[in-house]
């Protein structure tokens, strides 16, 4: 019985140290260093072959047109709704030079409106439309707007939208 008891302990110190032997011959138990491959770059030298000039193509005469027309037509906003110039605060979108539209917000005010203007036969502008609904063709008919600035109204006559 003795022997069979020493056998029995003899195996598991067996079994346990050749469980500690596996887990200490694992890499990260051995504390090697990892080998750190380092690649080589060798500089490239670019050589330019052809020289790109890149000049201006905005005429000052347009952007100032352009900065009057803006100037105008928040002005024409402005009075149409009994506030300043300065409040009303006018985005451009579109500007053909003689149809525009943009969107426009009043300062405090959380929403804003789209609006469409034109320029009459004097040159001034004149807001045709400014709101948050549709269009109604009738308004913007006398004024023979682009398509690509209204592309749709609505014909209060027929109650239909209209694509024009």
């Amino acid at each position: 019985m003795e022997k069979k008891l020493l056998v029995a302990i003899l195996i598991i110190l067996i079994i346990f140290g050749g469980a500690i032997l596996f887990l200490l011959l694992q890499p990260q138990y051995l504390n090697k260093k990892s080998e750190t491959v380092t690649p080589t770059v060798k500089p490239t030298t670019i050589t330019p072959t052809t020289q790109v000039t890149i000049s201006p193509t905005i005429s000052p005469t347009k952007t100032d047109t352009t900065q009057k027309d803006k100037e105008d037509i928040t002005k024409a906003l402005a009075t149409k709704h009994g506030k300043s110039v300065d409040e009303t605060i006018v985005t451009v979108s579109k500007n053909t030079g003689d149809h525009a539209s943009g969107s426009i917000k009043f300062s405090g005010e959380e929403g804003g409106a789209a609006w469409f203007a034109a320029k009459d036969s004097n040159g001034n502008w004149v807001i045709v439309y400014d709101g948050q609904g549709v269009i109604p063709c009738d308004d913007i008919e006398p004024y023979n707007f682009p398509k690509d600035i209204i592309p749709e109204c609505w014909d209060e006559a027929t109650n239909q939208n209209v694509v024009r």
